[in-house]
């Protein structure tokens, strides 16, 4: 990308008006602040790697609240340490919050 295109992509996305850098009180190193655009395409990959992550640890603790609530003998803490992890479902929750009552 080019100079140019940077400063128009930036004051399209953020609604921006483009002020000269001489301009600016505090102005950031040029370099660095024009090195931030080379990985722009790189972030969103990132970002879904880390919600695949989120997901799978999201699938565990729905399996092992499933298992726990199966399970006879169980301990509170196990309980109270699945709720923590299934807190967005709350059928899970409901069904933990039960079996808390019997918990050793």
């Amino acid at each position: 990308m080019t100079d140019d295109e940077i400063i128009s992509y930036l004051t399209k996305v953020f609604e921006a008006k483009a002020v000269p850098y001489w301009k600016l009180k505090h102005p950031p190193n040029y370099d660095e602040f024009k090195a931030g655009f080379a990985n722009v395409g790189a972030e969103a990959s990132g970002d879904m790697a880390e919600q695949q992550a989120d997901r799978k640890k999201q699938l565990y603790w729905e399996n092992r609240a499933r298992e726990l609530a199966a399970t006879p003998n169980i301990t509170k803490s196990e309980v109270l340490t699945a709720m923590a992890g299934v807190t967005l479902n709350a059928e899970l929750t409901a069904l933990l919050k039960e079996h808390l009552k019997r918990a050793k």
